[in-house]
Order: C-alpha cells, then structure tokens, then sequence
C-alpha cells in the first residue's frame, strides 16, 4: 500500500505538476488521487481476500462486516497515506519519509481493522462492539479526510 501510494505523486515529474497546477485546483488533483488510490487498494485487498479463501479455507463468519473493514481500511490507507506522499513527495528521501511519516498514520487504521477481523471470524460476536470500531473507523477515515483538504493546498502551491 505505501510503495502504491507513494508511486502516484513521486513519478509525477515537475512538468506534470505544473500542468496540473495550471489546470485545475489542488482539491481536484487530492480527490481524484485519493479515489485512484482507494479503488487500487479495494481491488487489491479483495482480491487477496478472495486468492487466500480460495487456497486455505475461509475462516470469516461474517463476511459483510470483513468487506466494510476492507473498504473502509482502504480508503484510510488512501486518504492518509495520499497526504503523506504529496508531503514526502516534496523531500529529497521521499520513501524515507513516508515510511516515516506514514507509520502514526496507519496505526490507528490497523488497530481497527485487527478489532473488526477479529469480530468478523467469531460467530456470535457482540453488535454494540463491531458498530464502535467500525465508527471509530469510520471517524478516523472522516478526521483524515478534513486534514488532508484542509493541509494539501498549502502543499499544492508550494
């Protein structure tokens, strides 16, 4: 996820930021990375779920609520690690700093996502508990959302 992410600002040249620049706003350039990158990682992430539950066996008892930790860890790994990359992108050692940088991003992400799957393999797991991680979730995912439109333009004129 983080070599994905990084790729999309670090193999933009300058030229291609400067037409970008001259051609639409900041928030544009942010939105449309953060939807190619979240749709990247679904992808990927189901995919993976899908190859895995096909060569050992499906453990997941509830497989709606494993596909909204999926989604939902995948647009918190886009939206903040989005922001991270443009940040980074603007170093000399930029994988250095996303690695970085990134890492205080992912953790409460992670934290979660373990939280959620651990609820998604057992059967009779408790409603109240899964609807506060997926909110807690959910909030992370909203919280890094305002940042990074609040954050990138200052990022975008530099």
């Amino acid at each position: 996820a983080v070599n994905a992410i990084l790729k999309s600002f670090t193999q933009d040249g300058a030229n291609r930021n400067l037409y970008y620049f001259s051609a639409v706003s900041g928030t544009a350039v942010l939105l449309s990375k953060i939807i190619y990158n979240f749709l990247l990682l679904s992808f990927l992430s189901l995919l993976n779920f899908w190859v895995f539950g096909l060569i050992s066996g499906n453990p997941i008892q509830n497989t709606s609520l494993f596909v909204t930790a999926i989604l939902l860890g995948s647009l918190g790994f886009s939206i903040g690690l989005t922001l991270v990359a443009a940040i980074a992108a603007q170093l000399k050692q930029n994988a250095t700093m996303m690695a970085i940088l990134g890492f205080p991003v992912v953790i409460p992400i992670l934290l979660s996502l373990m939280h959620m799957s651990a609820y998604a393999v057992q059967s009779g797991s408790a409603k109240e508990e899964v609807m506060g991680d997926v909110l807690a979730l959910a909030g992370i995912d909203a919280i890094l959302f305002a940042i990074s439109l609040i954050l990138f333009p200052f990022l975008w004129k530099d």
